[in-house]
């Protein structure tokens, strides 16, 4: 139904190219100008971005895709210090809420400036929220570190990593 420049429709069947918020490109079979919001599953082969390069955007385009895993996962980063040989590190407040308890992952990262001693740090496990960190050693108790947690979230179902091909995908 056309309305004033407006197209609504329950089905859209297209030959060819389709823009929206743009003409459509003889490169891409769609192309949308504005924000796109799917309820349901995205699935690609790669999943990139492209933007400006940030120190040559007249000229150059910066490519990144996405890490990729067997797992509907998010992590969380950050830099941390121990002192006295210990520290503890607090997630967002969601974080429990958001994530399995199971699997969840803790790596320390020792960062040091010039000539300092170096300690061998471990972590322990998520809990609460949060997660300890110390030294194995005695080299260095206020050792900084860089640490990242990840872990898969509770509020999708497992991924399926594995399965039989439908008929209509083997076509």
């Amino acid at each position: 139904m056309w309305n004033g420049g407006h197209i609504y429709t329950t089905d859209l069947t297209a030959i060819g190219n389709v823009g929206i918020g743009t003409s459509p490109s003889y490169s891409n079979k769609l192309e949308v100008y504005g924000n796109v919001n799917i309820q349901g599953t995205l699935s690609a082969s790669t999943k990139n971005f492209v933007i400006d390069h940030p120190l040559d955007p007249e000229n150059k385009q910066l490519i990144h895709s996405s890490l990729e895993g067997p797992e509907i996962a998010v992590f969380y980063r950050g830099e941390a210090q121990l002192q006295n040989g210990k520290a503890e590190v607090v997630l967002p407040n969601y974080f429990e809420a958001l994530t399995r308890k199971e699997n969840r992952t803790v790596l320390l990262t020792p960062k040091f400036d010039s000539h300092e001693p170096i300690s061998n740090l471990a972590a322990s496990a998520v809990q609460n929220g949060r997660f300890s960190a110390r030294a194995i050693d005695q080299n260095n108790p206020s050792q900084k570190f860089y640490w990242e947690v990840k872990a898969v979230r509770a509020d999708i179902a497992l991924l399926e990593v594995e399965r039989l091909k439908t008929e209509k995908e083997k076509k």
